[in-house]
Parts: C-alpha cells; sequence; structure tokens
C-alpha cells in the first residue's frame, strides 16, 4: 500500500522565482519492490525506471514495481548500483555477498547478455560501487580493489599499485567535457587527465574537506561537486568551497547528488535530504513519517519521470505540490537582514517591504521540520526582535510570509 504525506509547509524562494511545496508517495515491498533496501535507480530511454534492492531488480510499470529476475547464478542478488549503458542494456553492480560478486549485464526485457565476477580484481571479495559508460566507448567499472574498464571484449584493471593514481576502493566515476576522468575514492580526489598522468586532491595539500570522498556530479556551471562523508566541497579548477553541518547541510555524510532542471542541486545524506540553491539548505527530516529512513541513498531527476529517491526503506517519488508563485518583485536574501548570528538568547530580523512585500509572519521552524513557534507582524512593521533564550542550541529556519509569497533565512543558536 502507498503512503502519502505532505511535507511540513516549508517554502522557499530559488533564483528562478520557484516557491515550491513537496508531496512524497513511499513505496515497498507491498508495491512490488523485491526488498524495501534500495540502492540503486536508473530510467532508461522509454522512461522505464529501473530500481536496485537487496533481493534484485524491479521496474516501475506507472502503478507498481515489477521484479525483474536475472537467470546470472546469483541467489543473494544485493543491488549496489544499476546503470542503463548507451545501447539501452541495464547493467546491474552487486555488493559482495559471500563469494558473489561483480555485474550482470540485462536487456530490457530481463534477459542475461554478460555476467562478470572475479575478472574485475582478480580475487574475491569485490563490491561493485558505480558503473559509468566513458566518451571514449570504455565501460568504467568502480570497486573494492579500483577501477576496471571493458572495451566489449576484454577487462583491464587499474589499482593503486599499477597506475599509482588514488587508494581504493572507487566510489564514484564522473567524466568531464574534457573527457578526463574524475574519481571518488576513500583516500581523496583523483583526476586522470586525457594524457593519461594522475592528478591528487587531498585535504592535507588543499582544501578539500575531507577525504573519503563517495559522490561527484558536475553542476549546471561545470564546477564540480564532491559529497564526502563529512561534508560538501565545490571545486572550481582553482580552489574548493565547502559546506558544513554548520553551514546548513542536514548531514555530513554525503551520499549522491543531482540538479533539477532550474540549477538546484539535491543531495541525499544520512538524515535526509536537501535542496540548495547555492545561499540555503532546505532540509527534510524524512524521519516525520515512519516508513521512510533518513538514510538516504540515491536522488534521480527526469523530466518525464519526476525525482526519485532511494532509501533503505523503500522508494520516494517527490513530486512538487505548488510549483508557480511568480512575481515581478524578486524576493532577494539581502532584503532581510539577521543578526547578531550564531544568536544567543535573542536575533534581530530587518526587511526590505520595498523589494519583498509586507511581512505578515514569521515561523520558527527547527531543523527537523517542525514549527517551533510563530510571530505575527503588524501592517508597516520593518523589525522585529525574537526571544530565544528558552531555545537549545542548534539549526533553525526563520520562515517570513510575505505580500509575494515566503522567504527563509537559516539561524544558529549557541
Amino acid at each position: 500500500m502507498k503512503n502519502i504525506f505532505i511535507s511540513i509547509f516549508f517554502t522557499f524562494y530559488t533564483y528562478s522565482q520557484i516557491c515550491a511545496q513537496y508531496e512524497f508517495t513511499t513505496f515497498g515491498e507491498s508495491d512490488g519492490l523485491p526488498n524495501k533496501n534500495c540502492r540503486g535507480i536508473a530510467i532508461d530511454s522509454s522512461g522505464t525506471l529501473w530500481a536496485g534492492t537487496q533481493e534484485g531488480v524491479a521496474k516501475w510499470d506507472g502503478s507498481e514495481f515489477v521484479h525483474v529476475p536475472i537467470n546470472d547464478g546469483v541467489t543473494t542478488p544485493f543491488v549496489k548500483t544499476i546503470q542503463v549503458a548507451p545501447d539501452g542494456n541495464i547493467w546491474v553492480g552487486y555488493l559482495t555477498i559471500a563469494d558473489e560478486l561483480g555485474l550482470s549485464v540485462i536487456d530490457p526485457d530481463g534477459n542475461l547478455i554478460l555476467h562478470v565476477d572475479s575478472v574485475l580484481s582478480g580475487q574475491s571479495g569485490t563490491r561493485v560501487n558505480d558503473i559509468e559508460f566513458g566518451p571514449d566507448g570504455l565501460v568504467y567499472v568502480a570497486h573494492t580493489d579500483g577501477v576496471s574498464t571493458f572495451d566489449g571484449q576484454e577487462w583491464q584493471l587499474e589499482t593503486a599499485s599499477t597506475t599509482n593514481f588514488a587508494a581504493a576502493p572507487i566510489w564514484d566515476i564522473e567524466f568531464a567535457k574534457d573527457s578526463s576522468v574524475w574519481m571518488a575514492t576513500i583516500f581523496g580526489l583523483a583526476h586522470k587527465e586525457l594524457d593519461g598522468t594522475w592528478e591528487h586532491f587531498y585535504s592535507l595539500s588543499t582544501d578539500l574537506i575531507y577525504d573519503d570522498v563517495r559522490t561527484l556530479e558536475f553542476g549546471p556551471d561545470d564546477r564540480l561537486w564532491i559529497g564526502t562523508s563529512r561534508g560538501l566541497s565545490i571545486y572550481d579548477g582553482q580552489g574548493f568551497e565547502n559546506y558544513w553541518v554548520t553551514e546548513g547541510l542536514p548531514d555530513e555524510f554525503i551520499r549522491d547528488i543531482a540538479f533539477d532542471e532550474t540549477g538546484l542541486a539535491w543531495l541525499a545524506t544520512d538524515d535526509g535530504f536537501s535542496i540548495f540553491n547555492g545561499e540555503e539548505f532546505q532540509n527534510f527530516k524524512t524521519y516525520v513519517h515512519p516508513t521512510i529512513n533518513d538514510k538516504i541513498e540515491n536522488v534521480i531527476i527526469d523530466p518525464a519521470v519526476g525525482t526519485w529517491l532511494t532509501t533503505r526503506e523503500g522508494m520516494v517519488k517527490v513530486e512538487t505540490a505548488v510549483s508557480a508563485l511568480h512575481h515581478p518583485v524578486e524576493i532577494a536574501s539581502e532584503s532581510i537582514k539577521v543578526f547578531p548570528l550564531p544568536a544567543q538568547n535573542y536575533v534581530q530580523v530587518q526587511w526590505e517591504a520595498e523589494k519583498m512585500g509586507e511581512v505578515q509572519r514569521i515561523q520558527l521552524v527547527s531543523d527537523n521540520g517542525s514549527l517551533v513557534r510563530q510571530f505575527e507582524i503588524e501592517p508597516g512593521q520593518h523589525e522585529s526582535q525574537l526571544e530565544l533564550s528558552d531555545l537549545i542550541a542548534g539549526q533553525y529556519w526563520l520562515r517570513f510570509e510575505t505580500d509575494f509569497g515566503a522567504v527563509i533565512k537559516m539561524l544558529s543558536k549557541i
């Protein structure tokens, strides 16, 4: 049975003047998933959604998930990643269960084309973390012992001992516009340039936020977004811009990053997910609904199929409930001043009515999405002092309801 719930009324204003509330629909084993523990997700060229679970693969038929058995001899098919190749075939990478490892390739009907195990590393115990299809025509497989490439005939293993590029395991692979390859490793960020040389980025020698890099994604502006187990780094080719939990992240462990059509970054973390507009984080603590686990594994965004999350407790479809609040007057975050920050016993707020309209009320919202208190604002009032002395230390949000919509500001209380 599907479970539908609506997030707390928690609207924010983006650069593209979109205000949005979100509705969430969850899918579990009663909706056709072989297992509720979901790790991988992909969308093929026909718009079919494929999901990897602890007990195999399923695809979405528009109303429910249908189990797709793979006759590859793997008796405990714990799927870690699932990807669609340019030719339309589905590549499935497994976590290691006993001696079962490697990956399988099936066609869209579920027929087995290829199964590969120890050839990836030459030893047992290898888990497949990511599969990518390079601009050079090679298949790249990130796994416990390094990265293996496949030209359609033979596999080539690259490890730290053979290439000196970085330490394994490799968690994620991304390709830049210049076709060079970037790899997320347990000991930093690795970049293989077009001439075959490697460069390395470590927290001790650069401003990379942390060495355990888990996910990579190039943003709309071609900067490389780097999710680590201790925060977010954004690399512009020269240096790193870093974000910790203190800057608004819901959790320091970032597992996946995706961008929607407006350029907003969606961050999957170990404590819900966040939407980041470049200045502020809008966090969704999914534990407010009992059937969803906070550990978000993947996020995928497709205009035709929608936005989907994989979690340890099922699949989640995210839909926009309100998506068209437009007004010629831009609500800029600079129109609101909040000080002192971090706050202690009180915080002073000021706003410019000519830029954002009159403020009707200010809501103080906790980091888990709960309304803490509400302050009513009189007509013509342009500033207010909010009492905070009885609040525990932590991160909060101030939500300003205005004539033209709503805007939020982050607040840290010490």
